[in-house]
């Protein structure tokens, strides 16, 4: 059942005579003027506090909570003021019994004059009645138990709650109070009264009336059945009350908590709109009903959702220094226009239908962010004019929480494509990637048309094409651009942004080799890309409609732009340390080349050998699944393989009989000398294998360590075999080449002994595959 509670406070103001209210444990719930002028205490220390006008007569106070049956009436008694003096006073009680709240008990005070008597007092007691029944809010009664509820008395408050006097309903006159509630509660009030009368218990109701105006008013009414001294029952008395404002705050209430659960769920404008709309259009059967958004930053009022006759403005973009939603908005203040003209607001074009507007802002936070209008064909009611300030409070703190929602999102999504461009230049030296990676986050996250990048070059000052992203032709010319000529050139020569909102009416020379109107650009945009003061390129962005970028966007084009600057100037470092890189090598390489043809020179009996073996030792290493660095490395040892012979003397090494033991021993020493030669060139450190340890033997009896089995680096190992296949094959001065077959069944025959098994088998699979060609 509904909750309503009685303002105690206002039910002891009302009271004509000095009166008070307490509750069950002694505290003050109501105090009127009349008793403050009566005991002295003011409202403000009396109320929510113990009673303090009991003094002595505490007791009486209980036992007037107590008492069964109740006490006769008036009571002679002392109560104590605030100055500490005693004062007579005839004191009434009643224990209230309320529908949502405890029992209360209602005290009235009378003075008695210092000489007066008690002599009658039972006139005055019913001219207290009396009084205190016409002053209360509400009508007491004394009815008979029929269904028309047939009264036999009624308080003047009948008129104020029904329209009607008393007398219509004493004896049913002219109406019974039956007729006055409404069919529909009718039944259920008559079977909840009668409930109570056979358990011969008190009676709390809350139902419909129609007043004389013909509204229809919410009242709570509490009863109970009068008995003879044999139980039988004589009348019903009771209290009825209005409680339709009441009511309707409570119906207010329902209806702003159903409107906030359901834009819990709303993560976004557009999802607030409908749901506001659609409630309002509910209540208040509009003729029309429209949402705007202020925008701040281009100081304007836009319609962002309407219904009715407002459904044709949607979008429409309006000054806030005009017309009623201008005033609504610049002053932060409702409008209630009870009698509308159509020349009140032209930019509203309303309907001749429309008899009444009322325009309220969205404010949060002392921040107008928009106003609400609706328009009808009739007057609002101030009910209803304070729930739509509920409803407006709560759509505005709403759209200030999913734009604040909104703005997070945008910020992580501008952070989120940075950190992506980030990554994609920490991860990829490649230049192009790097920049389609740029396009497809400006396309994207500034919901742009199209977008490329000219790179800017200052040898030849010329813009080349970097890419593109969202045009429709294929027709777009790369051919490099003079600065002078073109809308990206100009940008790259002034070095500041250029903005041409609409390319039509444009006075500035556009050329460009993007076909601008075949495409259906009309907004365009071009940044210059600039790092530590160094022009690398310009981004062009361009849209089919107008352009207007908040400056959350241009914040985040800004950090866009200076990323990838950045990145352009470290892939062109990049590319510049690759390409001087590269040309070191090469130098490097073709001065090792150098070195063995001067080899080649002193020991012409070798001729060629050091291209031929340096070859076939890369074709077997790529056969045995060496790749990369490694490869390349093997590559320059067999170039240098015999480079410590640069060191032996010319009578040995150009000798063409037999050596001595002396001779050979020092022949011997050619590999350290290799080693003592290149190990002080880091660029030539890791290709050492080959020329220190070639003449080392699988089974340990090599030269110059004595390393055995895979103690022998694998680049040793191959070129060991190579080496000997092609001496072999070829004449030396001291014997004839020997044939093919004969140098394979050599081979064989060392594998295990002087070569690496693994390697001979690799090497003749290898020799079968490269059948036919010239080795």
């Amino acid at each position: 059942m509904a909750t309503h509670h009685l303002d105690l406070g206002a039910l002891a103001q009302a009271l004509p005579i000095p009166a008070s209210i307490e509750d069950r444990q002694g505290y003050v719930l109501g105090w009127n003027a009349r008793a403050e002028n009566l005991l002295g205490w003011p409202a403000e220390e009396i109320l929510q506090q113990p009673a303090p006008y009991w003094g002595d007569e505490f007791m009486t106070r209980e036992t007037l909570w107590n008492s069964n049956p109740p006490a006769q009436f008036p009571i002679r008694i002392a109560l104590k003021t605030q100055s500490g003096v005693a004062k007579l006073v005839h004191l009434r009680a009643a224990v209230l019994s309320l529908l949502t709240q405890n029992d209360v008990m209602l005290l009235t005070f009378e003075p008695i004059p210092e000489n007066s008597s008690l002599s009658d007092p039972l006139t005055t007691s019913q001219a207290t009645l009396s009084t205190l029944l016409a002053n209360l809010p509400g009508a007491a009664y004394r009815c008979r138990n029929d269904s028309q509820w047939s009264m036999e008395f009624i308080s003047r408050g009948c008129y104020a709650l029904t329209g009607y006097p008393p007398e219509d309903f004493i004896q049913n006159q002219k109406r019974s109070f039956a007729d006055i509630i409404l069919p529909e509660d009718r039944q259920q009030v008559w079977e909840q009264v009668q409930a109570a009368i056979d358990q011969h218990q008190p009676y709390q109701l809350i139902y419909r009336i129609r007043n004389a105006d013909g509204q229809i008013r919410w009242v709570w009414e509490q009863g109970r059945g009068i008995y003879d001294p044999n139980g039988h029952l004589e009348a019903l008395e009771g209290y009825i009350s209005d409680i339709t404002d009441l009511k309707q705050r409570e119906e207010e209430l329902e209806i702003i908590t159903s409107l906030s659960h359901a834009l819990r769920s709303a993560r976004s404008q557009y999802e607030v709109y409908p749901i506001i709309l659609a409630r309002l259009n509910r209540l208040l059967n509009a003729e029309g009903i429209a949402l705007t958004i202020y925008n701040s930053e281009a100081n304007e009022i836009i319609i962002e959702k309407a219904l009715g006759c407002f459904e044709s403005l949607t979008g429409k973009r309006l000054s806030p220094e005009y017309g009623i939603l201008g005033k609504v908005v610049s002053n932060g203040q409702m409008q209630f226009i009870e009698q509308v003209t159509s020349s009140i607001d032209p930019e509203l074009a309303l309907p001749g239908t429309v008899h009444s507007l009322l325009a309220i802002p969205l404010i949060d936070h002392e921040q107008t962010l928009g106003a609400t209008i609706i328009a009808r064909n009739r007057s609002f009611t101030l009910s209803e004019v304070r729930l739509v300030n509920a409803i407006a409070d709560i759509t505005a703190v709403t759209l200030r929480r999913v734009m604040l929602a909104e703005q997070t999102e945008k910020r992580l999504n501008q952070m989120s494509a940075l950190r992506t461009i980030e990554t994609a230049i920490n991860a990829n030296l490649d230049l192009r990637f790097t920049l389609n990676i740029l396009l497809d986050q400006v396309i994207h996250r500034l919901n742009l048309d199209a977008a490329d990048v000219w790179l800017y070059h200052e040898q030849s000052g010329r813009l080349s094409y970097g890419g593109g992203y969202g045009f429709r032709g294929l027709n777009i010319r790369t051919a490099p651009l003079q600065l002078e000529y073109s809308l990206p050139g100009l940008v790259a020569k002034n070095g500041s942004p250029l903005f041409i909102p609409d390319l039509r009416k444009s006075n500035i020379s556009i050329r460009h080799t993007v076909p601008l109107e075949e495409e259906g650009f009309i907004a365009y945009y071009g940044l210059p890309l600039i790092s530590r003061r160094r022009l690398h390129g310009v981004l062009e962005l361009f849209h089919r409609k107008p352009l207007k970028l908040s400056n959350d966007q241009k914040e985040f084009l800004e950090s866009l732009v200076s990323t990838t600057a950045i990145a352009i100037d470290n892939a062109r470092l990049i590319e510049d340390l690759k390409r001087t890189n590269a040309e070191l090598v090469q130098a490097y390489d073709e001065t090792i080349l150098g070195w063995s043809l001067a080899l080649e020179m002193r020991d012409s009996s070798t001729e060629n050998h050091t291209r031929r073996v340096t070859e076939m030792t890369v074709r077997l290493a790529q056969a045995m699944g060496i790749t990369g660095e490694d490869l390349t490395q093997i590559r320059r040892g067999a170039i240098l393989h015999d480079i410590g012979k640069m060191a032996i003397p010319d009578h040995i090494l150009r000798k063409t009989g037999s050596l001595t033991e002396e001779e050979a021993a020092i022949m011997r020493l050619h590999p350290l000398f290799a080693r003592q030669m290149l190990e002080s060139i880091a660029f030539l450190r890791p290709a050492l294998a080959i020329p220190t340890y070639h003449h080392e033997r699988w089974d340990g009896t090599g030269y110059p360590f004595g390393l055995k089995g895979e103690e022998i680096p694998l680049p040793a190992r191959i070129f060991a075999v190579v080496d000997v296949w092609d001496a072999l094959r070829h004449d030396r001065p001291y014997r004839t080449a020997w044939p093919e077959e004969k140098v394979r069944a050599y081979l064989r025959e060392e594998a295990g002994s002087h070569f690496d098994p693994k390697v001979v088998e690799s090497f003749l699979q290898l020799l079968d595959n490269l059948k036919g060609e010239d080795l």
